[in-house]
């Protein structure tokens, strides 16, 4: 199915939607949520966990707001998978997903040319001792790259106004240009690639987020979580510039190809490294 197909489709299920008024949700509270439980999909279908996030009632927009699975544990795995599985799943979270940034800079340069005292915390970590062993700079300074970029590509709550350091962006962006040139593999190149469409996407810089994901990221056939959310990036650039239903089609297909980030993903945007 491409896109212009799939547009037609949903017109057909739009007409169909508001041909009846009970479909329609409006604001309002005191109503019992689980009162009312309608959905495009037939609720006790055994594959009905696939489409939970689209089951709505008419006290809420979604049937709730958990994923089915979490991001952050595909991409431990994932790092856990990197490390040919010499790491524990509660190691690699906390190295990759807790630790500051300072501490990942102070454990790169100590394996680079300048030793130093590491907190307990890290030294002692499973991560942190493969690091030191196998003495791979590239993944570690992608490990700190990504930590930069995170308080400036995150979602920002919708009742709060949106803050962002544009220059910052900018720059990091700029940065992870001649990182990803830089790269050595596929892998590193996708993850590096990933917080380029990232970061142009979040500060709002749509045009190029649909171009850094045309010529960074749809070429690269390395698996990982991080294509279906880079093709969600690309999908909330051409959802920002008009061109709705070609975002429609490109957020099914990353909905498809993962179970992670599917309510960011419905809402229109998706995050995380």
């Amino acid at each position: 199915m491409n896109w212009k197909t799939f547009t037609t489709v949903c017109g057909i299920i739009s007409a169909g939607l508001v041909s009846f008024p009970q479909n329609i949700i409006g604001c309002g509270g005191g109503i019992d949520p689980y009162d009312y439980y309608l959905s495009f999909f037939n609720q006790y279908a055994a594959s009905q966990i696939q489409y939970k996030p689209f089951f709505y009632t008419n006290e809420q927009f979604l049937f709730d707001y958990e994923e089915p699975v979490s991001a952050a544990e595909v991409l431990v795995k994932e790092w856990v998978d990197f490390t040919g599985k010499t790491v524990s799943e509660k190691d690699a979270n906390a190295f990759v997903m807790q630790f500051p940034a300072k501490d990942i800079n102070t454990l790169y340069y100590h394996i680079e040319k300048t030793p130093a005292t590491l907190p307990d915390s890290v030294s002692r970590n499973g991560m942190s001792q493969y690091f030191l062993k196998n003495k791979d700079l590239e993944a570690l300074g992608y490990i700190l790259y990504a930590k930069k970029v995170e308080p400036h590509a995150t979602e920002i709550s919708e009742w709060e106004p949106e803050k962002r350091d544009s220059i910052a962006m900018d720059r990091l962006l700029k940065n992870g240009l001649q990182l990803y040139a830089a790269a050595k593999t596929g892998l590193f190149k996708l993850k590096y690639a990933y917080q380029v469409v990232r970061l142009a996407h979040y500060n709002n810089r749509s045009s190029d987020a649909i171009k850094y994901y045309d010529e960074m990221v749809s070429g690269n056939t390395t698996p990982s979580v991080l294509q279906p959310m880079s093709l969600a990036l690309k999908a909330g650039a051409l959802f920002r510039t008009g061109k709705k239903y070609e975002a429609a089609y490109l957020f099914s297909k990353a909905f498809h190809q993962s179970q992670a980030k599917r309510y960011p993903i419905i809402m229109g945007s998706t995050g995380r490294w």
